[in-house]
């Protein structure tokens, strides 16, 4: 049962999202930014923000005292690969960094529809491979994405294997995009329980992210690639959003194919509540702290992906 505070949010954004949802692409991503800004005014006094260039990708690590040089999580963000920037990824980022006491960083990947298909993809895998260059072991690396991050850092650790590039310790996915056909039940039965998700908000971002290609290509929808070898994989959802069928399938192929993988329903909550300042959030954020900090500090290295690898991606 959801706090009473997270179902009056939930019947307010409810209330707002006619205008959300009909805000033009430019004035959506500049809203974020402005949100995202304000949350370096709250850093907390043992974290400093640094500047980073990853080639011309602009990021940001989220420094914490005394955390460990040796282990990194890096942060994928959401937005339907159309908004998103490093001021609009402080919100989770420092939340990922205060839970787990370990440095995040935090990347802007190019967005459709300028940068269609693959140009998120690439700067994923640059932000990845730019963190294994600093000499940070893979098996003390851990992804966490939400929404199309979810998606996107799937799709990474998938083109990762693909290159022989041994893969990180853990996935987090937080109400993960992870199939752009849009098949699954929940797109319709959720419409009017998903405060934030709109479909035909989702279809436009499919057609301006994919842009002709095959939509079950698993570099753009991760549901339909096989994942043998893949690291053990955390996903929350709510049972009110939009992407509830993603993830649910997403654990179906997974334990298919041998994944280690915990699916969490969280009951009455919508898509990403973790950004939101709940007793929910808060509950989450525990829940994926203790399930990275379990595995990044193992010492057995993750699977490498030269040799896990095994068609379907």
């Amino acid at each position: 049962m959801p706090s009473t505070v997270s179902m009056v949010l939930q019947a307010a954004i409810r209330g707002f999202r006619p205008l959300l949802n009909n805000l033009s692409l430019e004035i959506e991503r500049a809203g974020q930014d402005v949100l995202g800004s304000g949350e370096s005014k709250r850093l907390p006094e043992n974290m400093v923000v640094a500047p980073v260039m990853i080639g011309k990708i602009r990021a940001e690590w989220f420094h914490t005292l005394g955390a460990p040089d040796d282990e990194a999580l890096i942060y994928y963000h959401g937005g339907a690969y159309m908004t998103g920037s490093i001021e609009s990824n402080r919100i989770l980022a420092v939340d990922f960094a205060e839970a787990t006491g370990r440095n995040v960083l935090s990347f802007e990947y190019r967005l459709a529809p300028e940068n269609p298909f693959p140009a998120a993809l690439e700067d994923g895998l640059a932000a990845y491979q730019y963190v294994l260059d600093l000499g940070i072991e893979n098996n003390r690396i851990a992804l966490v994405g939400e929404s199309a991050g979810g998606g996107l850092e799937i799709s990474t650790a998938l083109k990762a294997r693909a290159l022989g590039i041994p893969l990180p310790a853990a996935i987090v996915a937080l109400s993960p995009w992870t199939d752009l056909t849009l098949r699954g039940a929940s797109y319709t039965e959720n419409q009017a329980s998903d405060p934030l998700l709109e479909r035909r908000k989702l279809v436009r971002a499919v057609m301006y992210y994919a842009y002709g290609q095959s939509l079950q290509n698993p570099y753009i929808s991760p549901l339909y690639a096989d994942f043998h070898g893949f690291p053990p994989t955390l996903i929350h959802v709510g049972t009110h959003e939009l992407l509830l069928s993603d993830a649910r399938q997403l654990g179906k192929v997974m334990r298919r194919d041998g994944v280690d993988v915990r699916l969490e329903e969280w009951a009455g909550m919508w898509h990403v509540w973790h950004v939101f300042d709940l007793p929910e959030s808060r509950a989450a954020m525990e829940d994926i702290a203790r399930y990275v900090l379990a595995r990044i500090r193992k010492a057995t290295p993750a699977p490498n992906a030269g040799e896990a690898a095994r068609g379907g991606a």
